[in-house]
Protein backbone atom coordinates (compact mmCIF):
# COMPACT_ATOMS: atom_id res chain seq x y z
CA UNK A 1 0.00 0.00 0.00
CA UNK A 2 1.04 3.27 -0.89
CA UNK A 3 0.74 6.12 1.43
CA UNK A 4 1.23 9.97 -0.06
CA UNK A 5 1.24 12.64 2.26
CA UNK A 6 1.42 15.96 1.00
CA UNK A 7 4.27 18.55 2.47
CA UNK A 8 2.47 21.40 1.39
CA UNK A 9 0.91 23.74 4.51
CA UNK A 10 -2.11 23.01 5.40
CA UNK A 11 -5.70 24.81 5.58
CA UNK A 12 -6.02 23.50 8.74
CA UNK A 13 -2.70 24.07 10.67
CA UNK A 14 -3.95 25.95 13.63
CA UNK A 15 -2.26 29.45 13.83
CA UNK A 16 0.64 29.75 15.96
CA UNK A 17 1.61 33.36 17.25
CA UNK A 18 5.06 31.62 18.59
CA UNK A 19 6.04 31.94 15.34
CA UNK A 20 4.60 34.88 14.13
CA UNK A 21 2.98 36.85 16.57
CA UNK A 22 0.32 39.31 15.94
CA UNK A 23 1.65 42.63 15.59
CA UNK A 24 1.77 45.14 18.13
CA UNK A 25 0.21 48.28 16.86
CA UNK A 26 0.13 51.26 18.65
CA UNK A 27 -1.42 54.32 17.97
CA UNK A 28 2.19 55.99 16.55
CA UNK A 29 2.83 53.07 14.70
CA UNK A 30 3.45 53.97 11.02
CA UNK A 31 2.38 51.91 8.35
CA UNK A 32 3.69 52.47 5.25
CA UNK A 33 2.22 51.38 1.41
CA UNK A 34 4.23 51.39 -1.50
CA UNK A 35 2.57 51.67 -5.02
CA UNK A 36 4.22 52.56 -8.40
CA UNK A 37 4.33 55.77 -10.14
CA UNK A 38 0.98 54.69 -12.17
CA UNK A 39 -0.94 54.14 -9.54
CA UNK A 40 -0.08 57.11 -7.65
CA UNK A 41 -0.91 59.33 -10.65
CA UNK A 42 -4.45 57.58 -11.47
CA UNK A 43 -5.31 58.06 -7.94
CA UNK A 44 -5.35 54.49 -7.46
CA UNK A 45 -2.82 54.34 -4.51
CA UNK A 46 -5.17 54.79 -1.63
CA UNK A 47 -8.43 53.25 -3.56
CA UNK A 48 -9.20 49.92 -2.83
CA UNK A 49 -10.13 47.88 -5.67
CA UNK A 50 -13.76 47.55 -5.05
CA UNK A 51 -14.41 49.98 -2.11
CA UNK A 52 -18.32 49.36 -1.91
CA UNK A 53 -17.67 45.46 -1.68
CA UNK A 54 -18.04 44.12 2.20
CA UNK A 55 -14.58 42.76 3.82
CA UNK A 56 -16.03 39.49 4.04
CA UNK A 57 -16.23 35.91 1.87
CA UNK A 58 -18.57 33.22 2.48
CA UNK A 59 -17.73 29.93 1.52
CA UNK A 60 -19.95 27.24 0.82
CA UNK A 61 -19.42 23.33 0.56
CA UNK A 62 -21.03 23.15 -2.95
CA UNK A 63 -17.48 22.48 -4.99
CA UNK A 64 -16.65 25.77 -6.45
CA UNK A 65 -13.34 25.86 -4.24
CA UNK A 66 -10.21 24.05 -4.02
CA UNK A 67 -8.29 22.26 -1.40
CA UNK A 68 -5.43 24.28 -2.37
CA UNK A 69 -4.92 26.81 0.72
CA UNK A 70 -6.71 29.58 -0.55
CA UNK A 71 -9.59 29.17 2.48
CA UNK A 72 -9.10 28.19 5.83
CA UNK A 73 -11.93 27.72 8.21
CA UNK A 74 -13.35 30.46 9.92
CA UNK A 75 -16.02 33.71 9.92
CA UNK A 76 -16.35 34.90 6.56
CA UNK A 77 -14.29 38.25 7.98
CA UNK A 78 -11.40 35.86 8.54
CA UNK A 79 -11.68 34.14 5.74
CA UNK A 80 -11.70 37.78 3.61
CA UNK A 81 -8.49 38.49 5.95
CA UNK A 82 -7.03 35.34 4.70
CA UNK A 83 -8.59 35.95 1.44
CA UNK A 84 -6.90 39.12 0.79
CA UNK A 85 -3.55 38.62 2.27
CA UNK A 86 -3.35 35.05 0.31
CA UNK A 87 -4.34 36.86 -3.23
CA UNK A 88 -5.83 40.46 -2.91
CA UNK A 89 -5.95 40.68 -6.38
CA UNK A 90 -8.07 37.49 -7.14
CA UNK A 91 -9.55 39.14 -3.57
CA UNK A 92 -10.99 41.71 -5.18
CA UNK A 93 -11.67 43.23 -2.13
CA UNK A 94 -12.29 46.75 -0.48
CA UNK A 95 -8.71 46.36 1.75
CA UNK A 96 -5.82 47.96 1.06
CA UNK A 97 -2.00 46.34 2.32
CA UNK A 98 0.01 48.16 4.41
CA UNK A 99 3.03 47.27 6.30
CA UNK A 100 5.34 48.38 9.38
CA UNK A 101 8.85 48.03 7.74
CA UNK A 102 8.78 50.76 5.29
CA UNK A 103 11.73 48.76 3.41
CA UNK A 104 9.09 46.43 2.59
CA UNK A 105 6.97 49.65 0.95
CA UNK A 106 9.80 50.80 -0.76
CA UNK A 107 10.55 47.09 -2.64
CA UNK A 108 6.76 47.44 -3.75
CA UNK A 109 6.70 50.95 -4.78
CA UNK A 110 9.82 50.19 -6.89
CA UNK A 111 8.91 46.87 -8.37
CA UNK A 112 12.06 45.87 -6.48
CA UNK A 113 14.01 48.42 -8.30
CA UNK A 114 12.58 48.17 -11.44
CA UNK A 115 10.36 51.47 -11.85
CA UNK A 116 10.11 54.96 -9.89
CA UNK A 117 6.99 54.62 -7.13
CA UNK A 118 5.73 56.52 -3.97
CA UNK A 119 5.88 55.54 -0.30
CA UNK A 120 2.23 56.77 1.58
CA UNK A 121 3.26 56.91 5.55
CA UNK A 122 0.51 57.38 8.30
CA UNK A 123 -0.18 56.05 11.53
CA UNK A 124 -2.51 53.94 13.21
CA UNK A 125 -4.19 56.23 14.76
CA UNK A 126 -4.30 58.42 11.32
CA UNK A 127 -6.32 55.42 10.14
CA UNK A 128 -8.50 54.89 12.96
CA UNK A 129 -9.63 58.68 13.33
CA UNK A 130 -10.45 58.40 9.50
CA UNK A 131 -12.99 55.32 10.28
CA UNK A 132 -10.53 52.15 9.32
CA UNK A 133 -10.32 49.22 10.88
CA UNK A 134 -6.69 47.67 10.96
CA UNK A 135 -6.57 43.54 10.46
CA UNK A 136 -3.18 41.61 11.13
CA UNK A 137 -3.22 38.10 8.90
CA UNK A 138 -1.45 36.58 12.00
CA UNK A 139 -4.70 36.64 13.90
CA UNK A 140 -6.85 35.31 11.12
CA UNK A 141 -4.50 33.18 9.65
CA UNK A 142 -1.73 30.30 9.36
CA UNK A 143 -0.84 30.43 5.79
CA UNK A 144 1.12 33.81 5.80
CA UNK A 145 2.15 33.95 2.11
CA UNK A 146 5.26 36.22 3.51
CA UNK A 147 5.20 36.83 7.23
CA UNK A 148 8.72 38.75 7.41
CA UNK A 149 6.66 42.04 5.00
CA UNK A 150 4.75 42.45 8.03
CA UNK A 151 1.65 43.26 6.55
CA UNK A 152 -1.50 45.14 7.91
CA UNK A 153 -4.83 45.13 6.31
CA UNK A 154 -6.30 48.48 6.11
CA UNK A 155 -10.35 48.70 5.35
CA UNK A 156 -11.75 52.19 4.75
CA UNK A 157 -15.04 52.97 5.67
CA UNK A 158 -17.23 51.07 2.83
CA UNK A 159 -17.38 53.24 -0.33
CA UNK A 160 -13.98 54.65 0.67
CA UNK A 161 -10.99 55.56 0.07
CA UNK A 162 -8.03 57.10 2.26
CA UNK A 163 -7.53 60.76 1.03
CA UNK A 164 -3.39 62.22 0.29
CA UNK A 165 -4.20 64.80 3.13
CA UNK A 166 -4.26 62.41 5.30
CA UNK A 167 -0.51 60.60 4.85
CA UNK A 168 2.28 61.82 3.78
CA UNK A 169 3.86 60.79 0.30
CA UNK A 170 7.88 60.22 -0.27
CA UNK A 171 9.15 59.60 -3.37
CA UNK A 172 11.26 56.87 -4.33
CA UNK A 173 13.31 56.81 -7.36
CA UNK A 174 14.15 53.02 -8.54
Amino acid sequence: MLLIRSIAPSHRMPIQPERHPPLDLQPNTVLYRGVNRGMHDDGRGLRPRNPDKPFEKHVYFDGTWKLDGSINFGTPHGQAVHAHQWDSEGFNGPALSFTTIEKVARRFATTDGLEDGVVYAVTVAELEAAGCSLQDPRVYTSGLQNPDEHEVIVVPPTGGELSLDRVRVTEVVA
